[in-house]
Parts: C-alpha cells; sequence; structure tokens
C-alpha cells in the first residue's frame, strides 16, 4: 500500500517542536514557522468530511496502559483504515478503506482506533503539567507496547468555543506538538510514527456544550501500519 508515503509527506511539513481568553506573544511566536491557522482550519473541515470517529465521542478517564492498547488495536480481521494527503497548503487527511472491505464514507465513514485523553497543561499555555505527564507516561508504555510498536498515530489537539478560533485552533497544534514531543523524548518512541496537528473547536466532542472541558482533549487515532 502507498498510504505512508502520502503521510511522510505530511511529516516533512512538520517542524519538531482550561480556558483562553489572551493571546501570549510567546505562544504567537512559536506557532509563527511558516503556517497560518487557515491552514489548520482547512484540515479539520477536510476530515470532518472525510472521517466519521464513531468510536470517538467519550472521554477516557484515567485510563491504564492495557485499556489503551485495547481501544488503539485494530480489531482482527477488522479492514485496515488507509490515510492519504489532501496535499501540503491543507495538510489534510483523507480517510480510506480497503478495496472490498464494504466500508465507506457513504455508509458512515471509516472507523479507526481512537481514544479521546484530557492532558492537563498550564493554563493558557501548552506547557504541560505534572498530571499531564504523568497521563502521557501511560500512553506512552502504550504506544510502545509490542502490540501497538509498529502502528503510527495521528496526535490530535482540541479546545472547547472559549476564546477566539484563530487562538484555539494555533493552542490546539502548539499542544498537539507538546504530546508528540514528550512521547518521543520520554518515550524514545520515533518522531515519524507521530503526526501532530490541531483542530481547535472544530470537532468538539460535545457540540451541544460548547464551553464544556471535555472538549478540551487529546485524541489519539491509529493511521495504521508501514508495509
Amino acid at each position: 500500500m502507498d498510504m505512508i508515503e502520502d503521510v511522510r509527506t505530511l511529516r516533512r511539513k512538520q517542524g519538531t517542536e482550561g480556558p483562553h481568553r489572551s493571546v501570549d506573544p510567546f505562544v504567537w511566536r512559536a506557532f509563527g514557522r511558516g503556517q497560518t491557522w487557515i491552514a489548520i482550519l482547512l484540515v479539520g473541515l477536510a476530515l470532518l468530511v472525510f472521517w466519521s470517529p464513531s468510536r470517538a465521542q467519550t472521554l477516557t478517564q484515567d485510563p491504564s496502559v492495557e485499556d489503551l492498547i485495547r481501544q488503539l488495536k485494530p480489531a482482527d480481521g477488522a479492514p485496515q483504515p488507509v490515510f492519504r494527503s489532501l496535499g501540503a497548503a491543507t495538510r489534510g487527511i483523507r480517510v480510506e478503506m480497503p478495496s472490498g472491505s464494504g466500508d465507506s464514507a457513504d455508509q458512515g465513514g471509516p472507523v479507526a482506533p481512537t481514544v479521546n485523553l484530557s492532558i492537563e497543561f498550564d493554563f493558557n499555555s501548552h506547557t504541560l503539567t505534572e498530571k499531564g505527564r504523568k497521563a502521557l507516561s501511560t500512553l506512552g508504555q502504550a504506544l510502545s507496547s509490542a502490540e501497538l510498536q509498529d502502528f503510527n498515530f495521528l496526535v490530535a489537539g482540541h479546545t472547547d468555543a472559549v476564546g477566539g478560533d484563530g487562538y484555539n485552533m494555533m493552542l490546539s497544534e502548539l499542544r498537539a506538538r507538546s504530546v508528540r514531543d514528550f512521547l518521543v523524548g520520554s518515550y524514545g518512541i520515533k518522531a515519524e510514527r507521530l503526526i501532530a496537528q490541531g483542530y481547535g473547536e472544530t470537532q468538539l466532542l460535545k457540540p451541544d456544550q460548547p464551553e464544556a472541558g471535555e472538549n478540551r482533549r487529546v485524541q489519539i487515532t491509529n493511521l495504521g501500519a508501514e508495509d
């Protein structure tokens, strides 16, 4: 399969690097590396069109390593989703199912193993708190396990609807990168296995409660294994 070739193109475009009402100049500088929130917004809209995260509608609280492995490991015999880049301009990902699998976006969309996690950051910042690092330690152990070590993952940052759209998009991107960098630095996970993207408030977990804390989350999605 050529699924990974498109994902690699997206990876090369990436650098390594509560409520939100005011903009910290440091955050703006950290984000100003040739990327704009408009481009990332297009990613979120593209993903909404092509991906139906039907197994990602709840927030997993304090999962164990075994819980995360079970939720992120594809079911035996299940068709594997194929993720293709929508182009460098949008940094988008399109989800397709293998030919003959019987699944398509018209039937409710492909389903990829996904988990939503509550990861704590400093107020108005992308700096992880001690509690946030502890939660990611469980994730790091799961992603390093024999069951998941061959898979690639999307690390998606999400916010609530408090604050401006542009700021939320930017903050979610930076938080996704912080999660990726922690996993790479602390658990030796290969950076190319993790794609960090921010979606701001475009994919609320609770759309009927746009300011609810559950909307502020990090979503981990299994992108499949390299051939």
